[in-house]
């Protein structure tokens, strides 16, 4: 039986799947008469920023400025960031990467991933597509293997949809056995008197992202759209918007949002939801600084909705949650024209009882005699699902247990190179070899299999040991031979048999020099 925890709209609680040994989820949830499920709640945090044309992260900014209570612990699922207005000119491009200087992404992975968390690596043509635009999704990564498949669309809406620097960047994620959640970063038309653009940039978005009433079953579960709307605040005068900001009368001041005029109208994400904005305007501020810019009028373009559809569309009555929080800007974040905001969603999704990944490792281990040793060729062993054919590039990698994203591996082998060994009730036993030029220094490692079709790890292993041969040989007089690692069995047994094919060379020889001197 599953043990079950309850768990508040407010608070988390972290349990163990005892089922799928999956190490941690933000919470689980009752069962609710579904047998054969178990459910969970899934943390995200959404951070959207417009970084005003600046290539390379400058010296005034570091992520953990996200995190001001606590930035080593932080206690997510998954966290997307959506950027806007990265710099993307070749020449500075260029001259920065033979500088080495750390782009936008490079600096979110390197601090995430120091947090335990692992990069998706869906996306990385997208930059080519959409100009200025970039979607970074982080996984804690003990639940890194639960995200099934990863689905990305781009959507370009400059120049009436020819052009990508506005339009939007959107990935379908299959969370557990069922749930789709997708995350839609967007950067609409900033001309402050168009609106209908942008509702017109929401319809085609809409439209080629799938994210109607979807008559299609298993279009989405949830959506999760954020960006630079640039919608803006208008039909109001300069000194009465600021008497409205300075006297937080946000609800008067959103009187006059074209996205709040819109959504009660019904004409664009109306479908959505947006937690109460408490906050002065994200738009436009003095760089360096917390000062209005009062070339604009102080607006709100940088937004999070959500939406959910009815129940799952792969269990017809499963309850869809949603809950929000923590919705609001960073204004110690001074390095653009822009303010960051952040919003923390806490989804329902669920695992199958029977669920089991289509490859399962069987980690080398020195009681089984199946460690690996530095230096040597090593076999990598696991079982495979007799439905599950491997796309024609998987791959199966050897990751250090600090891997900043699902291709930073150490070595790899094609799944193509492998050779079956038996068939059993559990599956296919497949074996790969990694010759002894690859095999990284003795150290902790994971083995991990990753699906281009899938675009993410479909399969993780339990940490493993790569042993130094040299400190097995200093204890092998203690240990018989079939105590020792296969590896070793198999070096000595060849050495062995070179020793006895030597001795019965110099045999035959000594037996021809006698023979010559008779």
């Amino acid at each position: 039986m599953t043990e079950q925890y309850s768990t508040s709209k407010s608070e988390t609680c972290r349990c163990n799947l005892p089922t799928l040994q999956a190490p941690k989820v933000s919470g689980t949830l009752p069962s609710g008469g579904f047998e054969g499920i178990l459910p969970f709640y899934w943390k995200t945090q959404v951070i959207t920023y417009n970084v005003h044309r600046v290539l390379t992260p400058p010296s005034n900014f570091h992520p953990r400025m996200f995190y001001p209570d606590d930035s080593v612990h932080l206690d997510f699922d998954m966290i997307a960031v959506g950027l806007q207005e990265v710099g993307y000119i070749p020449n500075c491009y260029i001259a920065n990467s033979l500088l080495r200087k750390k782009s936008w992404p490079d600096v979110f992975e390197r601090f995430y991933a120091s947090r335990g968390f692992g990069r998706l690596t869906f996306n990385l043509s997208g930059r080519i597509q959409m100009v200025g635009m970039i979607l970074i999704v982080f996984i804690r990564r003990p639940v890194l293997q639960y995200v099934r498949k990863v689905e990305v669309k781009y959507v370009k809406t400059g120049l009436n949809g020819y052009l990508g620097h506005k339009g939007a960047i959107c990935a379908k994620i299959f969370v557990g056995d069922g749930v789709s959640v997708v995350l839609v970063n967007s950067h609409l038309n900033p001309d402050p008197n168009n609106a209908d653009y942008r509702v017109w940039e929401y319809n085609l978005i809409t439209e080629k992202c799938h994210l109607s009433d979807a008559k299609q079953p298993g279009d989405y579960d949830y959506v999760l759209w954020f960006g630079d709307m640039n919608f803006r605040v208008h039909r109001v005068g300069s000194d009465e918007a600021l008497n409205l900001i300075e006297g937080k009368h946000f609800s008067k001041l959103l009187d006059y949002d074209q996205l709040t005029v819109l959504r009660r109208a019904k004409l664009a994400f109306h479908e959505y939801t947006e937690d109460s904005i408490n906050f002065n305007p994200t738009y436009k501020y003095l760089p360096g600084t917390s000062h209005f810019d009062l070339s604009r009028l102080p607006s709100y373009c940088d937004r999070v909705l959500y939406r959910k559809a009815v129940d799952s569309r792969q269990k017809p009555g499963f309850p869809l949650e949603i809950f929000s929080f923590q919705y609001g800007p960073f204004m110690n974040v001074l390095c653009s024209d822009h303010k960051p905001v952040s919003n923390t969603l806490m989804i329902t999704s669920y695992l199958l009882e029977n669920s089991s990944s289509p490859i399962v490792f069987e980690s080398p281990s020195c009681s089984k005699g199946t460690c690996w040793l530095a230096g040597r060729s090593n076999v990598c062993r696991y079982i495979q699902n007799v439905n599950y054919v491997p796309g024609l590039w998987d791959w199966i990698g050897v990751y250090q247990m600090t891997f900043a994203n699902d291709r930073d591996v150490i070595t790899y082998g094609y799944m193509l190179t492998s050779w079956e060994e038996a068939i059993t009730e559990r599956g296919i036993v497949q074996n790969i070899l990694f010759k002894q030029r690859y095999i990284p220094p003795a150290g902790t490692y994971l083995l991990g299999c990753f699906s281009r079709r899938n675009r993410c790890l479909i399969a993780i292993s339990e940490p493993f040991e790569v042993i130094d041969p040299d400190q097995i040989a200093k204890s092998c007089y203690t240990l018989a031979p079939d105590q020792l690692p296969e590896s070793m069995q198999t070096s000595m047994t060849l050495s062995e048999s070179h020793q006895r094919e030597g001795s019965r060379e110099r045999s035959k020889k000594d037996d021809k020099e006698d023979s010559k001197e008779e």
